[in-house]
């Protein structure tokens, strides 16, 4: 399980990025224009891949949690979060 979360630039305040309500556990979040399965089946963390992601991951001015401005999409909707253009870790 992963926990995303933004947080102001001083870390002095902190959200969970959420999924709206409805959403099945174990549902799958989706990007605009990203297909598939992912290119690898398991992570090898030597590779630091979350690090290699992580500048393209920010709130927009609404809320929504995107990557590279795509939102992160579910069948009932975007997540969100409380913090509009943060970044998220």
């Amino acid at each position: 399980m992963q926990v995303l979360c933004t947080s102001n630039d001083d870390h002095t305040a902190v959200d969970l990025v959420s999924p709206p309500a409805g959403v099945a556990n174990g549902e799958r979040i989706t990007w605009a224009g990203v297909d598939g399965e992912p290119p690898e089946g398991v992570l090898n963390p030597k590779k630091k891949q979350f690090e290699k992601l992580a500048p393209g991951l920010k709130s927009d001015d609404k809320g929504v949690a995107c990557f590279e401005g795509n939102p992160f999409l579910t069948t009932k909707g975007p997540c969100t979060t409380t913090m509009p253009g943060c970044q998220i870790k």
